[in-house]
């Protein structure tokens, strides 16, 4: 019997459903969905083994040649299809009455706008699920198959082990590539759904090909990102009557702005940001690769599911795509071809608008240099990959002994970038920034400050003192300063660069949000030194501000963000409100081991916050808990003597002496005081060790100063 739960059939397709539970070694439950080509059920197989399937039986009569034929080729795709983003196919066959039918993989999950709107998920965290249902498009076309009919609905997304896992279902309109107009096509019958077909599938279904199935995943894309399809509800009453929309496609972002305001609302709350800031996450790139998926040329398209995939990727990985707005050449051409009289009435009145062509010019001129600085910084950034690639993917034990260190391979790629990059200066100025900032990751502070602020001389002379690149190289100089002089000695500095840089950035630019960061640091650092409640408001105050921002524009799980929280969190240890930091170090917490990792730094980092918050509030067993385990993390991820690990060792040594257990911390201490030695980058920590063996507060407040 059909569960009484599930929808209920109409009254041929119950009849069906009876026919079917003849064959004896299903059960059915309900039905999933009707549809012209027949119903789709959910059961449970009893043999040879159990589990719930889906059963797709065709409704079409015994006389209904075409549509037999079509059901019979789809169970023959599927049978050929074996990835793990597609639904599987486990058996075929035909009713005691007839009707074909296939038993399938049931999937229990949710169309996939659906599953990410309900769980909020980010920008990013769309897009790498999309990327998951490219790769499965992309399979079915190496097998020969196109789908013809993706859309959210064939698109589902279930938990597996709390992890979004894709599958793509429903090939009843696949067609076999190079098949052309097959009978698997009904004649006179415009088969998939309008929303998402591609203008050649809408002209003449027959003829399509691959490129087909990326215009349609460049329409699910557009929703994904901006919660909306992109034709209004008149353009798609058009649509159903068989107009082939305009184009080019609206932008995602310029549709988005002028939605309905609850429309607009809807669909940022569900991506965790405001309106006006989706829409600006979504300008320039995210448009380019949305409006590229969506060419009304085939030939202008993507070329295949991965190099979309391939394009998404470069986009998560700070990389410039590879998308470009179209031309204003192309654009023009295409506009003329479709206005050929009224261009023909125009062209007088043009030829009469000297000055608007002027500003035009200047317009088309900015435009071609900016895409030119891109091109550039593009290929910047492949020349910094494939140098470091070299330098420090191969190092030769012939020439640097057996036992090569990773600072000597450092040194290595340092002269090599002195001596060959001498007519790429900002290329030259790159690599020693992020050799730099590696040596910095090694507490290797001294060395660290020599390279970057050679990088930071070559970009004041080659960019000047006010280009973004160069206050941002000006920023890492003064971050490895503060990490071994100490955050509050360089408030001068990061004032100063504070002011140079907001008065020609805007506070959305991310070097601004990472200041705010700074100046929180400094802030709440000499407001504990000094005792100055007006110090510790103001340094809230830009955590805040930073946060606010970060949560904004980044998402509330970017690594920004995270390093932004913990800094707030640290805030209100100072000003005596440890269950509120507490709050905020929990959710850090389990953003940083998802996205970081379970022994990174600044996860292990957050449990040693974590710690001192709950010893604050008199829950030392906790702390302690939380203590052990951050120090054994950090020993193991960097080492027993970089300045973290220490900073750790002392607070786990400061929780021991609040339980009484002196003698233990005094070891402690002892020994973190071996470690660091003389060694001039882990001055701050001999200061803490001394501090904690005269019984200071408890606290790493300024932790995450500038880190992000």
């Amino acid at each position: 019997m059909i569960d009484p739960t599930l929808p209920s059939p109409g009254r041929r397709t119950e009849a069906i459903a009876r026919k079917l539970e003849e064959i004896g070694s299903y059960r059915l439950l309900g039905v999933i969905g009707e549809g012209g080509m027949g119903a789709v059920y959910r059961a449970r197989q009893l043999e040879p083994i159990e589990r719930d399937v889906a059963i797709k039986v065709t409704s079409a009569d015994l006389t209904s040649v075409r549509r037999l034929a079509r059901f019979q080729a789809e169970r023959q795709t599927l049978a050929r299809l074996n990835h793990r983003h597609i639904a599987r196919i486990f058996d075929a066959g035909e009713t005691p009455e007839g009707h074909p039918y296939m038993v399938m993989e049931y999937v229990p999950g949710a169309p996939v706008d659906r599953f990410c709107d309900e769980r909020g998920l980010t920008l990013e965290e769309r897009i790498a699920l999309f990327c998951d249902v490219c790769q499965a498009i992309q399979y079915a076309h190496s097998q020969g198959v196109i789908h013809r009919d993706v859309k959210p609905g064939n698109v589902l997304v279930t938990d597996a082990g709390g992890r979004p896992e894709v599958r793509v279902i429903d090939f009843g309109i696949a067609k076999i590539a190079g098949e052309g107009a097959s009978g698997q096509t009904v004649e006179g019958r415009v088969l998939g759904t309008p929303d998402y077909m591609s203008p050649e599938q809408l002209r003449n279904p027959q003829w399509v090909d691959t490129r087909s199935d990326v215009y349609s995943l460049g329409v699910l894309l557009y929703e994904l990102l901006a919660g909306l399809r992109p034709l209004t509800n008149d353009q798609r009453r058009e649509l159903a009557s068989g107009k082939v929309p305009a184009h080019p496609l609206p932008r995602p972002s310029q549709r988005l702005s002028t939605a309905h305001g609850s429309e607009a609302a809807q669909a940022a709350r569900t991506r965790g940001v405001g309106p006006d800031a989706l829409v600006k996450r979504l300008s320039g790139e995210l448009d380019w690769v949305v409006l590229k998926a969506t060419e009304e040329d085939p030939d202008r398209r993507y070329s295949s599911p991965a190099e979309l995939a391939t394009d998404l990727q470069r986009y998560l990985d700070g990389y410039p795509v590879l998308a470009r707005p179209p031309s204003r050449i192309y654009t023009t051409a295409k506009f003329v071809r479709r206005h050929r009289v009224e261009t023909a009435a125009l062209l007088a009145l043009l030829l009469g608008l000297g000055a608007a062509a002027a500003v035009s010019t200047r317009a088309l001129l900015a435009e071609q240099t900016a895409r030119r600085e891109a091109a550039a910084e593009a290929e910047r950034a492949n020349a910094v990959s494939r140098f470091l690639q070299e330098m420090l993917g191969a190092p030769d034990p012939r020439a640097m002994g057996r036992d090569v260190r990773v600072v000597d391979v450092l040194d290595h790629a340092v002269t090599q970038a002195r001596e060959t990059l001498g007519d790429q200066p900002l290329v030259r100025a790159a690599v020693l920034e992020a050799i730099g900032n590696s040596q910095r990751g090694l507490s290797s502070f001294e060395r660290a400050g020599e390279l970057l602020e050679e990088a930071l001389a070559i970009r004041e002379e080659v960019q000047g003192p006010l280009h973004p690149d160069t206050l941002a190289a000006a920023n890492h100089v003064i971050e490895n300063r503060a990490a071994y002089r100490g955050t509050d000695a360089l408030r001068p500095e990061f004032v100063a660069l504070f002011e140079r840089a907001s008065a020609v950035l805007p506070d959305t630019h991310p070097l601004m949000m990472t200041l705010y960061n700074n100046l929180a640091a400094v802030h709440l650092t000499l407001g504990r030194k000094q005792g100055s409640d007006e110090l510790l408001q103001q340094g809230i105050g830009y955590a805040l501000r930073s946060y606010d921002l970060r949560r904004e524009l980044l998402g509330p799980r970017a690594p920004g963000t995270s390093h932004a929280r913990n800094n707030l969190a640290n805030g209100y240890m100072l000003v005596g409100e440890p269950a509120r930091a507490e709050a905020l170090f929990r959710e850090n917490l389990a953003i940083q081991r998802e996205i970081f990792g379970e022994r990174n730094q600044y996860t292990l980092s957050t449990m040693d916050n974590l710690a001192n918050a709950l010893a604050r509030q008199d829950r030392h067993g906790e702390a302690l808990d939380w203590s052990r385990q951050s120090l054994e993390g950090m020993r193991e991820a960097l080492g027993p003597a970089h300045l973290n690990t220490l900073y750790t060792q002392i607070s786990l040594a400061r929780t021991l002496q609040e339980l009484g257990r002196s003698e233990e911390a005094r070891s402690l201490l002892e020994h973190a005081a071996e470690l660091a030695g003389d060694d001039p980058g882990l001055e701050l920590a001999r200061e803490r060790i001394d501090a904690a063996l005269a019984e200071s507060p408890v606290g790493n407040p300024d932790r995450e100063a500038g880190e992000g």
